[in-house]
Protein backbone atom coordinates (compact mmCIF):
# COMPACT_ATOMS: atom_id res chain seq x y z
CA UNK A 1 0.00 0.00 0.00
CA UNK A 2 2.72 2.74 0.71
CA UNK A 3 4.29 3.82 -2.40
CA UNK A 4 0.34 3.98 -4.03
CA UNK A 5 0.20 7.52 -5.43
CA UNK A 6 -1.86 9.72 -8.22
CA UNK A 7 0.74 9.55 -11.02
CA UNK A 8 0.16 5.41 -10.44
CA UNK A 9 -3.61 5.37 -10.32
CA UNK A 10 -3.58 8.18 -12.99
CA UNK A 11 -1.70 5.41 -15.57
CA UNK A 12 -3.62 2.55 -13.82
CA UNK A 13 -6.89 4.56 -15.24
CA UNK A 14 -5.62 5.16 -18.79
CA UNK A 15 -4.87 1.61 -19.42
CA UNK A 16 -8.57 0.79 -18.76
CA UNK A 17 -8.88 -0.39 -15.26
CA UNK A 18 -10.29 0.34 -11.88
CA UNK A 19 -8.08 0.99 -9.37
CA UNK A 20 -11.15 0.27 -6.95
CA UNK A 21 -10.79 -3.57 -8.25
CA UNK A 22 -7.04 -3.48 -6.71
CA UNK A 23 -6.72 -6.08 -3.59
CA UNK A 24 -3.82 -4.80 -0.93
CA UNK A 25 -2.15 -7.38 1.32
CA UNK A 26 -2.65 -5.07 4.46
CA UNK A 27 -1.83 -7.54 6.86
CA UNK A 28 -3.07 -6.66 9.92
CA UNK A 29 -4.32 -2.79 11.38
CA UNK A 30 -2.89 -2.16 14.71
CA UNK A 31 0.10 -0.05 14.24
CA UNK A 32 2.36 -1.66 16.67
CA UNK A 33 1.83 -5.00 14.69
CA UNK A 34 2.25 -3.63 11.76
CA UNK A 35 5.42 -1.95 12.98
CA UNK A 36 6.65 -5.29 14.11
CA UNK A 37 6.45 -7.48 10.88
CA UNK A 38 2.82 -8.15 10.69
CA UNK A 39 2.40 -6.01 7.65
CA UNK A 40 4.63 -4.50 4.55
CA UNK A 41 3.40 -1.30 5.90
CA UNK A 42 2.42 0.85 8.50
CA UNK A 43 -1.18 1.94 9.89
CA UNK A 44 0.28 6.02 8.55
CA UNK A 45 0.15 4.21 5.28
CA UNK A 46 -2.66 2.26 5.40
CA UNK A 47 -4.21 5.16 6.38
CA UNK A 48 -3.05 7.62 3.54
CA UNK A 49 -4.17 4.99 1.21
CA UNK A 50 -7.80 5.80 1.92
CA UNK A 51 -7.62 9.03 2.48
CA UNK A 52 -6.44 9.08 -1.72
CA UNK A 53 -9.18 6.46 -2.63
CA UNK A 54 -11.70 8.88 -0.74
CA UNK A 55 -10.59 11.76 -2.75
CA UNK A 56 -10.78 10.24 -6.16
CA UNK A 57 -14.08 8.81 -5.58
CA UNK A 58 -13.27 4.79 -5.83
CA UNK A 59 -16.12 3.60 -3.84
CA UNK A 60 -14.52 0.79 -2.04
CA UNK A 61 -10.80 -0.30 -0.95
CA UNK A 62 -10.06 -4.17 -1.26
CA UNK A 63 -7.41 -5.99 0.42
CA UNK A 64 -6.75 -8.52 3.29
CA UNK A 65 -5.61 -8.98 6.48
CA UNK A 66 -4.30 -12.16 9.00
CA UNK A 67 -5.83 -11.73 12.63
CA UNK A 68 -4.42 -14.02 15.29
CA UNK A 69 -1.01 -14.99 13.16
CA UNK A 70 1.61 -12.55 14.53
CA UNK A 71 3.66 -13.62 17.99
CA UNK A 72 2.63 -10.51 19.31
CA UNK A 73 -0.96 -10.85 18.99
CA UNK A 74 -3.22 -10.02 22.40
CA UNK A 75 -7.08 -9.58 22.35
CA UNK A 76 -5.88 -5.69 22.27
CA UNK A 77 -4.67 -5.38 19.23
CA UNK A 78 -7.69 -7.47 17.86
CA UNK A 79 -10.12 -4.85 19.14
CA UNK A 80 -7.96 -1.99 17.42
CA UNK A 81 -8.01 -4.14 14.56
CA UNK A 82 -11.68 -4.39 14.46
CA UNK A 83 -12.28 -1.05 15.06
CA UNK A 84 -10.26 0.47 12.26
CA UNK A 85 -11.82 -1.63 10.08
CA UNK A 86 -14.98 -0.56 11.10
CA UNK A 87 -14.03 2.71 10.62
CA UNK A 88 -12.68 2.31 7.09
CA UNK A 89 -15.87 0.43 6.13
CA UNK A 90 -17.91 3.77 7.54
CA UNK A 91 -15.77 6.14 5.65
CA UNK A 92 -16.16 4.37 2.17
CA UNK A 93 -19.56 4.55 0.08
CA UNK A 94 -19.77 0.93 -0.88
CA UNK A 95 -17.46 -0.09 2.89
CA UNK A 96 -14.77 -1.96 2.74
CA UNK A 97 -13.50 -5.02 1.09
CA UNK A 98 -11.51 -7.21 3.11
CA UNK A 99 -10.84 -11.14 3.17
CA UNK A 100 -9.76 -12.10 6.12
CA UNK A 101 -8.25 -15.02 8.53
CA UNK A 102 -8.20 -16.32 12.11
CA UNK A 103 -4.49 -16.72 12.33
CA UNK A 104 -1.86 -17.90 9.61
CA UNK A 105 -0.40 -20.84 8.15
CA UNK A 106 2.96 -21.82 8.44
CA UNK A 107 5.10 -22.31 5.73
CA UNK A 108 8.87 -23.30 6.36
CA UNK A 109 10.36 -19.98 4.63
CA UNK A 110 8.01 -17.00 6.14
CA UNK A 111 9.07 -15.45 8.96
CA UNK A 112 6.36 -16.55 10.94
CA UNK A 113 7.91 -20.16 10.12
CA UNK A 114 11.40 -19.21 10.99
CA UNK A 115 10.15 -18.02 14.40
CA UNK A 116 8.10 -21.21 15.23
CA UNK A 117 11.29 -23.17 14.04
CA UNK A 118 13.54 -20.88 16.47
CA UNK A 119 10.72 -20.68 18.98
CA UNK A 120 9.21 -24.07 19.29
CA UNK A 121 8.11 -24.24 23.43
CA UNK A 122 6.71 -20.61 22.49
CA UNK A 123 4.90 -21.33 19.57
CA UNK A 124 3.54 -25.00 20.85
CA UNK A 125 0.30 -23.39 22.71
CA UNK A 126 -0.66 -21.40 19.31
CA UNK A 127 -0.17 -23.98 17.27
CA UNK A 128 -3.26 -25.63 15.08
CA UNK A 129 -2.85 -28.92 12.96
CA UNK A 130 -0.01 -31.28 11.96
CA UNK A 131 3.87 -30.71 12.66
CA UNK A 132 5.77 -32.08 9.99
CA UNK A 133 9.52 -31.34 8.45
CA UNK A 134 7.94 -30.04 5.15
CA UNK A 135 4.55 -28.46 6.15
CA UNK A 136 2.83 -29.92 3.34
CA UNK A 137 0.17 -30.49 5.51
CA UNK A 138 -2.07 -27.59 7.12
CA UNK A 139 -0.08 -26.37 10.23
CA UNK A 140 -1.69 -22.56 11.79
CA UNK A 141 -0.84 -20.83 14.62
CA UNK A 142 -3.37 -18.41 16.25
CA UNK A 143 -3.71 -16.01 19.18
CA UNK A 144 -4.59 -15.44 21.24
CA UNK A 145 -7.30 -17.65 20.75
CA UNK A 146 -7.50 -20.87 18.96
CA UNK A 147 -9.36 -20.43 15.55
CA UNK A 148 -12.97 -21.13 15.49
CA UNK A 149 -12.91 -18.99 18.74
CA UNK A 150 -11.32 -16.15 17.17
CA UNK A 151 -13.23 -16.63 13.87
CA UNK A 152 -16.78 -16.04 15.54
CA UNK A 153 -15.35 -13.15 17.70
CA UNK A 154 -14.47 -11.31 15.13
CA UNK A 155 -17.53 -12.12 12.95
CA UNK A 156 -19.62 -11.05 15.53
CA UNK A 157 -18.15 -7.68 15.81
CA UNK A 158 -17.97 -6.82 11.76
CA UNK A 159 -21.01 -8.76 10.89
CA UNK A 160 -22.89 -5.36 10.55
CA UNK A 161 -19.88 -3.90 8.61
CA UNK A 162 -21.37 -2.74 4.71
CA UNK A 163 -18.43 -3.33 2.77
CA UNK A 164 -17.61 -7.12 1.34
CA UNK A 165 -15.85 -8.43 4.12
CA UNK A 166 -15.51 -11.95 4.25
CA UNK A 167 -13.02 -14.97 5.67
CA UNK A 168 -11.08 -16.39 3.61
CA UNK A 169 -11.97 -19.89 1.49
CA UNK A 170 -15.28 -19.28 3.21
CA UNK A 171 -16.72 -21.70 0.97
CA UNK A 172 -14.20 -24.34 1.61
CA UNK A 173 -16.24 -26.90 3.32
CA UNK A 174 -13.76 -29.77 4.82
CA UNK A 175 -14.10 -33.21 3.72
CA UNK A 176 -11.82 -35.85 3.53
CA UNK A 177 -11.52 -36.14 0.18
CA UNK A 178 -11.03 -32.36 -0.09
CA UNK A 179 -8.29 -32.42 2.37
CA UNK A 180 -6.51 -35.14 0.28
CA UNK A 181 -7.15 -32.86 -2.83
CA UNK A 182 -5.26 -29.83 -0.89
CA UNK A 183 -2.48 -32.04 0.22
CA UNK A 184 -1.81 -32.91 -3.17
CA UNK A 185 -2.03 -29.15 -4.53
CA UNK A 186 0.25 -28.48 -2.14
CA UNK A 187 2.78 -31.18 -2.51
CA UNK A 188 2.82 -30.87 -5.85
CA UNK A 189 3.83 -26.79 -5.27
CA UNK A 190 6.39 -28.26 -2.99
CA UNK A 191 7.76 -30.47 -5.33
CA UNK A 192 8.28 -27.90 -8.29
CA UNK A 193 9.83 -25.40 -6.16
CA UNK A 194 12.68 -28.04 -5.77
CA UNK A 195 12.84 -28.69 -9.44
CA UNK A 196 11.13 -32.13 -9.07
CA UNK A 197 8.71 -31.18 -12.30
CA UNK A 198 7.52 -35.10 -12.99
CA UNK A 199 6.52 -35.51 -9.41
CA UNK A 200 4.34 -32.41 -9.60
CA UNK A 201 2.71 -33.70 -12.38
CA UNK A 202 2.21 -36.49 -10.85
CA UNK A 203 0.39 -35.07 -7.69
CA UNK A 204 -1.20 -32.40 -8.92
CA UNK A 205 -2.88 -34.75 -11.62
CA UNK A 206 -3.86 -37.03 -8.68
CA UNK A 207 -5.71 -34.19 -6.95
CA UNK A 208 -7.89 -32.97 -10.17
CA UNK A 209 -8.99 -36.49 -10.69
CA UNK A 210 -10.37 -35.82 -7.04
CA UNK A 211 -11.42 -32.41 -8.23
CA UNK A 212 -11.70 -31.73 -11.21
CA UNK A 213 -12.49 -27.67 -11.19
CA UNK A 214 -9.55 -27.47 -8.60
CA UNK A 215 -8.46 -23.56 -9.91
CA UNK A 216 -5.20 -23.88 -7.92
CA UNK A 217 -4.47 -26.82 -9.21
CA UNK A 218 -4.84 -26.85 -12.52
CA UNK A 219 -2.80 -23.51 -12.50
CA UNK A 220 0.11 -24.96 -10.80
CA UNK A 221 -0.01 -27.90 -13.71
CA UNK A 222 -0.39 -25.35 -16.30
CA UNK A 223 2.72 -24.23 -14.95
CA UNK A 224 4.60 -27.24 -14.69
CA UNK A 225 3.50 -28.61 -17.86
CA UNK A 226 4.41 -25.40 -19.85
CA UNK A 227 7.55 -23.89 -18.46
CA UNK A 228 8.91 -27.02 -16.48
CA UNK A 229 8.51 -30.22 -18.83
CA UNK A 230 8.17 -28.13 -22.80
CA UNK A 231 4.94 -29.54 -23.25
CA UNK A 232 2.54 -26.63 -24.23
CA UNK A 233 -0.13 -28.68 -26.19
CA UNK A 234 -0.53 -30.41 -23.12
CA UNK A 235 -0.87 -27.24 -20.88
CA UNK A 236 -2.96 -25.44 -23.34
CA UNK A 237 -5.65 -28.34 -23.08
CA UNK A 238 -5.09 -27.62 -19.37
CA UNK A 239 -5.39 -23.62 -19.09
CA UNK A 240 -9.07 -24.44 -21.51
CA UNK A 241 -9.91 -26.37 -18.25
CA UNK A 242 -9.06 -23.28 -16.14
CA UNK A 243 -10.88 -20.81 -18.57
CA UNK A 244 -14.22 -22.26 -17.79
CA UNK A 245 -13.49 -22.55 -14.11
CA UNK A 246 -12.72 -19.04 -13.49
CA UNK A 247 -15.29 -17.58 -16.25
CA UNK A 248 -16.78 -15.61 -13.63
CA UNK A 249 -14.04 -13.27 -12.67
CA UNK A 250 -12.98 -11.18 -15.31
CA UNK A 251 -9.34 -10.27 -14.12
CA UNK A 252 -8.52 -14.32 -13.96
CA UNK A 253 -10.21 -15.09 -16.89
CA UNK A 254 -7.72 -12.65 -18.48
CA UNK A 255 -4.86 -13.77 -16.91
CA UNK A 256 -5.59 -17.22 -18.58
CA UNK A 257 -6.19 -15.46 -22.05
CA UNK A 258 -2.88 -13.69 -21.70
CA UNK A 259 -1.02 -17.54 -21.33
CA UNK A 260 -3.07 -18.92 -23.62
CA UNK A 261 -1.72 -16.22 -25.87
CA UNK A 262 1.70 -16.62 -24.85
CA UNK A 263 1.33 -20.57 -25.98
CA UNK A 264 0.72 -19.79 -29.41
Amino acid sequence: PAPVNDDLLDAVEAAGHDPSDFSFEFGHFDDLLLRRGAGPASRRHLDRLLELWLRRGYRTLGGSALLGGHPEETWRSIDQALLTIRDYDDALPDGLGLAWSPGARVYPASPLGRWVRDNPEAAAPDLYGAVTEDQVEPLVYCRPAPPRELFAWVQERLDSCKGAIRPMNDELRASPSQEQVELRVNAGIIARDARRPEEARELLEAALAIAPSHGEGLRQLALVLANDLGEPQAAREVLLRLRSVVAGSPSRLAEVRAALEALG
